[in-house]
């Protein structure tokens, strides 16, 4: 059975292995939409739908990390606090 923070950690490398995945895609995109473009890059209404869709998604995926991030911390400090008192209890009894 996994900890909780083993789960934490194996989301949060899903979740950077995804980012990672969706920056090489949306680069990828924008490179090929950059490439097809002619005339004023303003003028290409895909393009600019495509960018602030990345822009979007990309907060989406900050903020999730940074939850994770927190609840890893906070999984820590529970951790710690229960091992001061296990210890403390263990000492008392010997």
């Amino acid at each position: 059975m996994m900890m909780p923070s083993t789960v934490m950690m194996t989301v949060m490398i899903y979740d950077n292995e995804t980012v990672v995945g969706w920056i090489i895609k949306c680069l990828m995109c924008v490179n090929r939409l950059l490439n097809e473009a002619e005339g004023s890059l303003l003028d290409d209404e895909h393009l600019l739908i495509t960018l602030q869709t990345s822009k979007s998604t990309s907060q989406d995926i900050k903020e999730q990390l940074e939850t994770a991030e927190e609840t890893e911390q906070q999984i820590d400090a529970a951790r710690e606090v229960i091992r001061l008192v296990f210890y403390g209890h263990h000492a008392c009894v010997l």
